[in-house]
């Protein structure tokens, strides 16, 4: 017999019994396989591929050679589908099998709904059950789209330091996961210290130590993350080359998920690759399979020094002299052209199939993953960056998930950049009598912020309502109703007559039995306006109609009281100013208030018991538009009043009003001149002295003519 079992790959095996053995025949049915046990547990159980009988004139009896597999077979057998609940490939409704979750998580994910207990009956492996899953290694994202299950567990578990293998036991095969154990202080392994009967090792320059991963887009606008770690660097820095090479992975645009694939790519070759061939001794204190076994981390010693490698394969010979056991530490290519060989042919392989898979024009829209493991606490930077996902959540699972909008069937849609900058939108899935729903909410870093549900405009038919329908017979948001003169008769509406068209805004908040509507009226020479509101319980208010008057005055704009001017004589003098902003369309009225217009002592009769008119005092009131008014602008009123020679004591008060109509929008500034009517020098200068009360004030008077 000879067997070769490989770390999280496929064995092989081959054994040759005489003809004539009473297990030949069993051995020669299809279905057939082997289990092969070891010091402590099942070194590993497979099935038989090939059998084949040899006769010759030295053998007449016979020899079969039997030559099979181990049971890992059926992952390398069985494709990752992009919908894997639906066991029919021509009706898959999803582009990828997307997921988040820890690796060892994802590895027992993708076997259980493939070809597990949870795949649909024509695609479960028979006795094929799940191992416990540890939930080991660190939360990353995959995505699946028809690789070979074998191929993917693979990328999942090296780069954790992880092992998968498929075993029997019992009636059951079991998918079982474990940990990389780390043996190198312990298991010593070497010629020098009697542990091995030889040794051969290979030390030689990494595969790559930089790894650039195209993603999805086209030309200048395709995504491409560049990836390195440590070791890498290590080994850049130790060979002197820095070694490129490219992954394509088109099918994503989560740069998380780009930078994962790098990673994997790094595990295989990204650093000093280091091989050894080992043949334990028979007397070793290190027994194979109990101190050390495949998936170990041991190390070898080789001359002066140690080299840690991780043991991935085992071969068992077994003949008429007994066994032999050899193992492999670390890659095995640079030792054996064979492997490197099957090594390039398996590359080339996964690569053509990953452009057989993904080589396809990007669909429009956004792309469908699986909600499970995200909930309304999952961070924007824990979905897919630069992409546009969408998943669909039932009521149970959106309460589950501590979904604001618990309890309610719906799609939930992911814009996530790169960065972590994102926003979201739940739209409702619902009977054709239940109001729409959409909340929406956005993001980054630093967290979601809360849900904000969105408020429909919703266009509704005269037909289904009357004045009479109560505020929870409308949809929750604003909503319109448009009708004319027959259509609001027939609802039996207050304005349905006249010939009246119009529309009804209706407001009705979420979760309220209260609404509020507003009737306008829609005409080309008309504005009119009805409003009422009200609730369930106690229906509606009698519409109120709303007063519009252009026409109607606004009032005061500005006013300011007055002090005494200075006497002034012949010429006009400014005394007063007031400035207003005006609207465009309007007419001013201007008030000007003054106790008295007096004049000075020249003049005056010498009898102070005689009174008699003297002088006259002249007023203008000018405007102009901005802040400078002079005594030549243009003039809205002017007023003359009498002064007397008393002194002060009799004399005449100014009360005028006057009018600016239409002035131009923007500021105006109003002044006030003063000047005497007769020679100053003979019959005296003139001033104002206001009382308590005299002011200049300006008011909007009403619209402009």
């Amino acid at each position: 017999m000879e067997a070769e079992d490989i770390h999280n790959n496929v064995g092989t095996w081959k054994l040759q019994i005489n003809a004539e053995y009473p297990l030949a025949a069993v051995l020669s049915t299809p279905g057939a396989g082997i289990i092969v046990t070891g010091p402590t547990d099942v070194l590993f159980s497979g099935p038989v591929t090939k059998t084949e009988t040899a006769v010759t004139a030295t053998d007449p009896l016979g020899t079969l050679t039997v030559e099979g597999v181990d049971d890992t077979i059926i992952l390398a057998d069985m494709l990752a589908w992009p919908e894997p609940s639906n066991g029919d490939a021509a009706t898959q409704s999803r582009a990828y099998d997307s997921r988040t979750d820890t690796a060892e998580s994802l590895m027992h994910y993708y076997v259980n709904a493939n070809c597990g207990p949870g795949a649909p009956a024509n695609r479960r492996r028979t006795g094929l059950i799940m191992g416990t899953n540890g939930a080991r290694g660190s939360i990353l994202s995959k995505s699946a789209r028809f690789q070979q299950l074998g191929e993917l567990c693979k990328e999942l578990a090296e780069p954790a330091g992880l092992g998968f293998r498929i075993v029997q036991r019992g009636s059951n095969l079991v998918f079982e996961t474990y940990a990389v154990q780390d043996r190198t202080a312990e298991a010593r392994l070497g010629v020098v210290n009697n542990t091995l009967a030889g040794q051969r090792v290979s030390v030689s320059t990494p595969v790559k130590t930089r790894v650039i991963v195209g993603g999805d887009g086209d030309g200048s606008n395709r995504l491409f993350v560049g990836v390195d770690n440590a070791d890498s660097i290590a080994a850049e820095t130790d060979w002197g080359r820095r070694i490129e090479t490219f992954i394509d992975e088109r099918s994503s645009t989560d740069t998380a998920e780009l930078t994962q694939k790098g990673t994997e790519a790094l595990a295989d070759g990204g650093t000093t690759v280091k091989a050894a061939q080992a043949v334990p001794m028979e007397d070793s204190a290190l027994d194979f399979g109990r101190e050390w076994f495949l998936g170990d981390r041991v190390s070898v010693i080789v001359g002066n020094a140690e080299m840690a490698a991780v043991v991935t394969g085992m071969v068992l010979k077994v003949d008429s002299d007994g066994y032999r056991l050899g193992a492999t530490l670390g890659d095995p290519t640079p030792l054996s052209p064979d492997a490197a060989a099957a090594a390039a042919q398996k590359d080339l392989e996964s690569r053509v199939s990953s452009l057989e898979r993904t080589a396809e024009a990007t669909p429009p829209g956004p792309r469908v993953i699986e909600p499970g493991g995200i909930t309304q606490a999952t961070p924007p930077t824990g979905y897919p960056q630069n992409e546009i996902t969408e998943f669909y959540l039932s009521a149970d699972a959106a309460t589950q998930g501590g979904w604001d909008f618990a309890g309610k069937w719906g799609y939930v849609t992911t814009r996530a950049w790169s960065g972590g900058d994102a926003t979201q939108t739940w739209r409702r899935v619902h009977q054709n009598t239940t109001a729409h729903e959409m909340w929406v909410r956005g993001g980054n870093t630093s967290g979601w912020s809360p849900w904000r549900q969105v408020g429909f405009d919703n266009q509704l038919v005269p037909a289904d309502f009357t004045q009479s329908s109560l505020p929870s017979a409308y949809p929750y948001g604003v909503s319109t109703l448009t009708m004319n003169e027959t259509q609001a008769a027939a609802g039996g509406w207050s304005f349905g007559n006249g010939g009246k068209y119009g529309t009804v805004r209706t407001v009705h908040p979420v979760g309220s039995t209260y609404a509020h509507q507003t009737w306008l009226r829609l005409s080309p020479t008309t504005v009119e306006e009805w409003t009422r509101t009200g609730n369930d319980a106690a229906g509606w208010t009698a519409w109120r109609t709303s007063a519009f008057n252009e026409k109607a005055a606004k009032g005061v704009v500005a006013i300011q009281s007055l002090g005494t001017s200075a006497y002034v004589g012949d010429t006009a003098t400014m005394i007063y100013t007031q400035q207003f902003t005006a609207e465009a369309g309007r007419c001013y009225k201007v008030t000007l208030r003054i106790a008295s217009a007096d004049t000075d002592g020249t003049g005056d009769n010498a009898n102070t018991d005689i009174r008699y008119a003297k002088q006259g005092a002249y007023t203008n009131i000018r405007w102009a538009a901005g802040a400078t008014v002079t005594t030549t602008s243009t003039l809205a009123g002017d007023f003359f009043s009498t002064t007397f020679d008393d002194d002060s004591n009799s004399s005449t008060g100014i009360n005028m009003q006057c009018f600016i109509n239409n002035p131009p929008a923007g500021p105006i500034t109003v002044g006030v001149t003063l000047n005497s009517r007769r020679a100053a020098a003979t019959y005296g200068m003139v001033r104002y002295l206001p009382g308590g009360s005299s002011t200049l004030a300006i008011e909007d008077a009403g619209a402009a003519i």
